[in-house]
C-alpha cells in the first residue's frame, strides 16, 4: 500500500508539467491525439520508482542485519571479556633473607630485589617461622619494619606489627599430647608461622637494590624468614603476562579474523548492489529496444510487414517452385 501512495504521490509533478507542456507548445493536437504515449511515460515512470523503492528497501534490510550481526559479536565479546577480566590470578615472587643479624635493639634482615612488574599495588608478606618457647610466648606481639633502598638513594619504609598465636593452658596441653608422635617422628616441630602483610605501590621497582627487614624487639627467636611480593593481575593481564606467545597469537588472530569478516560482507554487499544495477540496466535496455521495434513497425509497413504477409509472400513463393523436375517438365 505504501508503493502506491509514493507512486501517486510522484505522479503530480508530472501532470502539471504536462498541463504546462499542452497549454505551451504549439503541437498539441499530436499529444492530444496521442494519449498512449503519455501513459507510456507514466508507466515507465511508475516502474521505475517501484524498481527504486525495493532496491533501496533490500539494501535498507542488508544494513540493518549487517549492523545487528556486529553488535550481536560486540556484546558477546564485551561479555566474555569482562568475565574473563574479573579472573584474578596472583603473580607470587619469594625472596629468602640472605643474611640476618642483630643490631643495637633490633633483628635485621637484608634480601635482595627481583621484582619485574612497576608501578603496581604488591601485597607485601613477611614470614617469620618462630619456636614457641617462653620468650616468644611472653614477647605475644613484635614490630617489622621493611626498608627499601634504592638505587638512586632514595628509601622508603613501611611498618606493621605481629602477633603471635595464643593457646590457653589447657589447649596448649591437648595440642602438645596429639602432635607428640608426629613430632617425635620429627614430621612436625614446635614452631609456628607468623605473616605480617603489608600493601604498598612499587613505583620502579627495578631500581629497587635492597629491602631491609627491622624486627623490634630483638630477643624474637626465629628459625627463618622470608619475603613475598604479590601482584594481583586480572585475567586478561595475567594471561597476556604469564603466556606472552600465546596472547600475541590468539589476539592477533581474533582481530584478522573480524576484519576479514567486515571485509568478506563489505565484499558480499557490494557484489548483490552491482549486479542488481546491472540487472535493472539490461532489463531498461531491453525494453527500450523492444518499445523502437514496435514504433519503427507502426512507422513504416513496408520496412516491417505484418506475419500474415509475410506468411502469404512464402506460400506464393512455395508455390511458384515446380513440382517436378525441369528436366522432366521439358
Amino acid at each position: 500500500m505504501s508503493k502506491y501512495i509514493i507512486v501517486l504521490a510522484s505522479l503530480f509533478p508530472i501532470a502539471k508539467y504536462t498541463s504546462r507542456l499542452i497549454q505551451s507548445s504549439p503541437g498539441t493536437d499530436m499529444i492530444i491525439a496521442s494519449p498512449h504515449k503519455f501513459l507510456d511515460c507514466i508507466h515507465d515512470f511508475h516502474t521505475r520508482v517501484l524498481k527504486t523503492i525495493d532496491k533501496s528497501l533490500q539494501i535498507l534490510k542488508t544494513w540493518i542485519l549487517i549492523s545487528l550481526v556486529l553488535c550481536t559479536f560486540a556484546i558477546i565479546s564485551s561479555l566474555i571479556y569482562y568475565l574473563i577480566y574479573q579472573i584474578i590470578m596472583p603473580v607470587r615472587y619469594q625472596h629468602s633473607i640472605i643474611s640476618m643479624y642483630k643490631g643495637q635493639d633490633s633483628l635485621i634482615g637484608l634480601t635482595d630485589q627481583e621484582v619485574t612488574l612497576q608501578n603496581e599495588n604488591y601485597l607485601i608478606s613477611v614470614n617469620l617461622q618462630v619456636p614457641e618457647d617462653e620468650i616468644n610466648a611472653a614477647l605475644g606481639n613484635f614490630e617489622v619494619e621493611l626498608t627499601f633502598m634504592y638505587k638512586n638513594g632514595q628509601i622508603k619504609k613501611l611498618k606493621n606489627l605481629g602477633i603471635l598465636k595464643y593457646y590457653s593452658y589447657y589447649t596448649k596441653i591437648i595440642k602438645n599430647l596429639v602432635k607428640l608422635p608426629f613430632v617425635l617422628l620429627g614430621i612436625y616441630d614446635e614452631s609456628q608461622v607468623v605473616t605480617v602483610k603489608f600493601y604498598h605501590s612499587l613505583f620502579h621497582a627495578e631500581e629497587i637494590d635492597k629491602v631491609f627487614i627491622k624486627i623490634v624487639p630483638q630477643e624474637l627467636r626465629v628459625y627463618s624468614m622470608s619475603i613475598d611480593f604479590e601482584v594481583k593481575l586480572e585475567g586478561i593481564r595475567n594471561f597476556m603476562y604469564m603466556h606472552g606467545y600465546y596472547s600475541f597469537f590468539i589476539g592477533t588472530g581474533v582481530i584478522f579474523c573480524m576484519l576479514c569478516g567486515c571485509f568478506i560482507m563489505m565484499a558480499a554487499l557490494n557484489y548483490e548492489w552491482i549486479w542488481k544495477n546491472q540487472d535493472i540496466k539490461e532489463s531498461e535496455v531491453k525494453d527500450g529496444r523492444s518499445k523502437e521495434d514496435n514504433e519503427t513497425c507502426a512507422s513504416s509497413e513496408d520496412a516491417c510487414p505484418c506475419p500474415q504477409e509475410i506468411e502469404f509472400q512464402f506460400a506464393s513463393i512455395i508455390k511458384q517452385v515446380p513440382e517436378k523436375p525441369w528436366y522432366k517438365v521439358l
